[in-house]
């Protein structure tokens, strides 16, 4: 019988196996393999990955209370001696990407000093740079907890702490919202547009609406009691008409006593066509798609079944498993831009680049076979 992972016409998992660095090769073998946590191999692969050279420099970098450079959200290159970098959410998921459990030590201590008070919205929780933006207005400040409950959320999401009262509440609420946006139809999410000087144009959300951003979809693709309650109330269908819906002005804006507090952008594949996406942003693709596939929505979006499509049609030979990547994928991807891609320290010397793109891609086409999604000719 015919799976999504024969797509590839070649078994991706021994090339892996062989050229990849140790994330690849621990998620290959227990996310596209699906061996167990007990298989010496895994165990070995897992190791490594605890000594792997950029999560160690990530490490290094961590303050004595769980944060990084005292920040949540920055997204900034990192440059030491102006303090700057990534904060603790990208700087986490990061992490996460690279086979760091929740059993890790740093990953389950960021999560329970960090990253859980904030999920529960606790009062006393640092906001860190967002405090300036609510001052010492309650109304405010509780906006901003909750915007960053459901952040925390997402992250713990991706690191399997599903399980965290927190996250469930979190995920609860957000089922909730989505089922009252498929009510709505959409009607009234947004407040007007906002253009930021010498930035670019967007629309002000309101308050209580969602948009289809990465943070969304994370509690949904990692937290499978909300998706399946967001399948069932109709907010998963919401999700899939907005990202089917090309906005012309597809950046979000939180504001909070009439400060942008937040900029949020809808998943690319809402925007950029398969041409933008060829001019080297794959790897925004693939993060997408990956998406798409864990909340069951990308067989149901026809564009996002052609771009996957396309992906595999940039085999080199249809009977090996290396692909034509150097044109499409980022040649200098930057920490500002991704924490999930590339996994590879770096893309020098032969396959490096083609591990990266032939282990996602893999990995979207086992999500696929794992949920008995009927196979679609491509």
């Amino acid at each position: 019988m015919k799976t999504w992972l024969s797509q590839l016409h070649a078994d991706p998992i021994p090339w892996l196996l062989q050229y990849g660095c140790a994330p690849i090769r621990y998620r290959t073998l227990t996310e596209i393999a699906g061996r167990a946590e007990t298989d010496p191999e895994v165990a070995a692969a897992r190791q490594d990955c605890d000594r792997y050279a950029p999560s160690v420099q990530v490490l290094q970098q961590q303050q004595l209370n769980g944060r990084w450079l005292d920040k949540l959200l920055d997204y900034e290159a990192p440059n030491k001696s102006r303090h700057r970098g990534p904060g603790l959410v990208n700087q986490f998921l990061f992490l996460v990407e690279r086979g760091w459990s929740r059993e890790h030590p740093v990953i389950h201590r960021t999560a329970q000093e960090c990253l859980l008070e904030l999920a529960r919205e606790a009062p006393g929780s640092d906001l860190c740079e967002l405090k300036g933006y609510a001052g010492s207005d309650p109304a405010a400040l509780k906006f901003v907890r909750r915007i960053m409950a459901d952040i925390a959320a997402a992250a713990l999401s991706r690191a399997a702490f599903n399980d965290a009262a927190e996250v469930q509440a979190v995920g609860k609420r957000i089922a909730a919202e989505l089922a009252h946006h498929h009510k709505e139809d959409g009607a009234g999410r947004f407040d007007g547009i906002v253009e930021v000087p010498e930035d670019a144009v967007y629309r002000r959300l309101r308050p209580d609406w969602c948009t289809p951003d990465m943070f969304i979809f994370y509690i949904l693709a990692f937290n499978a009691e909300c998706c399946r309650e967001a399948e069932k109330n109709g907010g998963l269908d919401w999700l899939a008409a907005q990202l089917g819906n090309i906005d012309a002005t597809p950046r979000r804006v939180r504001e909070v006593r009439g400060k942008k507090f937040l900029k949020l952008k809808d998943l690319h594949i809402a925007v950029w066509s398969k041409d933008e996406f060829a001019a080297g942003r794959v790897g925004f693709l693939l993060h997408d798609l990956e998406l798409l596939a864990r909340t069951g929505l990308l067989t149901r979006m026809p564009k996002a079944v052609e771009l996957l499509t396309w992906l595999l049609s940039l085999r080199k030979n249809p009977d090996d498993g290396f692909f034509d990547v150097e044109t499409t994928v980022d040649r200098h991807p930057t920490r500002s831009q991704y924490h999930y891609f590339p996994l590879e320290e770096s893309w020098r010397g032969k396959n490096r680049k083609s591990t990266d793109f032939v282990f996602r891609l893999a990995l979207i086409l086992s999500i696929l076979d794992r949920s008995k999604t009927p196979l679609t000719p491509l």
